[in-house]
């Protein structure tokens, strides 16, 4: 009698452990299936927002067009197959169609991270040396950088095709995808590349920006005079400068620590594998959606926190709604969301009648009523991306100044702090 209750038990037991991962089979087909769309839809918007729009049309942008490209690829072609293997785990794909998915999964993985080290890059250019920006980063370089990134995706995804490595159907992973055990030297060396040393360069810029940010490295002098705080525009609150430079640098952080931190494991998981036999099944599922949050990522990071593309976006809805500029509605804002501090920060110092007077960038005026020679007079101007030199011109109604651009080169004052 025991042992038919035993029997018994056991028999109930199994059954709630079919069902019990049934469920969860399930459960984790849905939400694959539903990042992916999600992905796809946000990936999208992204894109059509910057191609539509002007204003967003910049360097860094284009380098983000990238990243969502590569998330499309992977949010169509790899991570429906993936819903439909948690939901059916028997199911295996034909060989063809595996090695396509398989090929894609090695395409968009190889050019997201490429994409987010040419972010990082350009971004660690215009703060750490931002009187430079416009002649280390032009359209040439940036078209070319965007090629190799994609030709360089390209080949490593391709060689598996002509023997070098191996697509397949990969039973414990349940998933097509290059196997690592087939040829792993090949597979380090692809992830190293591709993956793994871009992630650590991309840490490195983090850090120097970092650093650059704490610092306060910014353009800090114009036509040789110091430094103050700028007061922001005509009638307004005077500006936190270390405040405003991290709101202005917040979507370029939150992005990169997103993309180390849930990307970046992927990769050092399949070179830690490419050696080991032993693999957890939970562990990696937790690891394939953590690369299915990171393609997700980088779309709603940037539209939660810059107004610009959320403004971008929403046009897409109204198209006969003109989209104003926001530099006309929003004083202080970073065109991308992502540019460099310098357009962010940039500031003057107290300028009085007998400094504009000496340094000969306006006429002599005297102050106004109840005003002393000494009293500062602020220079009011839309915080940009500064190509050559400004001229300060006082205004004959007022005690400001009017910032104006003049035809010679911008040069870096000895005065500013280093």
């Amino acid at each position: 009698m025991n042992n038919t209750s035993f029997s018994g038990n056991e028999s109930l037991t199994e059954d709630s452990e079919f069902l019990m991962s049934t469920s969860v089979s399930i459960f984790l087909g849905v939400l694959a299936l539903l990042l992916a769309i999600g992905t796809l839809v946000a990936n999208t918007l992204l894109i059509a927002a910057v191609f539509r729009t002007t204003y967003l049309h910049t360097k860094t942008n284009a380098f983000l067009v990238c990243v969502s490209a590569s998330d499309i690829i992977f949010s169509v072609f790899v991570m429906p197959f993936s819903a439909v293997v948690f939901y059916v785990s028997s199911i295996t794909l034909n060989v063809p169609l595996c090695k396509f998915v398989a090929y894609m999964t090695s395409l968009s993985r190889a050019g997201k991270s490429l994409s987010m080290l040419g972010v990082s890059l350009d971004r660690c250019i215009a703060i750490s040396h931002p009187l430079q920006y416009s002649a280390f980063v032009t359209k040439k370089t940036t078209s070319a950088f965007i090629s190799v990134i994609w030709f360089v995706s390209a080949g490593f995804a391709l060689l598996p095709l002509i023997n070098v490595g191996n697509y397949g159907f990969v039973e414990m992973y349940g998933r097509c995808l290059l196997y690592e055990h087939s040829s792993p030297a090949f597979t380090v060396v692809k992830e190293t590349l591709c993956t793994i040393v871009p992630s650590c360069i991309i840490l490195v810029t983090l850090v120097i920006i970092m650093v650059e940010v704490r610092s306060h490295h910014r353009v800090t002098a114009i036509a040789q005079l110091s430094v103050v705080m700028y007061t922001g525009p005509r009638g307004g609150q005077a500006i936190n400068f270390n405040r405003s430079t991290y709101r202005a640098m917040r979507a370029f952080l939150i992005i990169t620590a997103i993309y180390l931190c849930t990307c970046f494991p992927h990769a050092l998981y399949i070179v830690l594998a490419a050696g080991n036999q032993r693999h957890s099944k939970t562990f990696i599922r937790l690891v394939y959606f953590l690369y299915y949050v990171c393609n997700i990522s980088t779309p709603l990071v940037i539209t939660t926190l810059n107004i610009k593309f959320r403004q971008s976006i929403k046009s897409l809805f109204k198209p006969h709604n003109k989209v104003v500029p926001l530099r006309e509605t929003e004083v202080y804002t970073i065109s991308t969301g992502l540019q460099s501090v310098m357009e962010a920060s940039i500031a003057f110092s107290h300028i009085t009648t007998k400094d504009l007077a000496v340094n000969r960038l306006t006429r002599t005026e005297m102050p106004l009523p109840g005003m002393s020679s000494k009293s500062p007079m602020v220079a009011h101007f839309q915080p940009k991306r500064v190509p050559s030199l400004l001229d300060i011109r006082s205004s004959s109604d007022s005690a400001s100044c009017n910032v104006i651009i003049a035809h010679a080169p911008l040069r870096k004052s000895s005065s500013s702090p280093i």
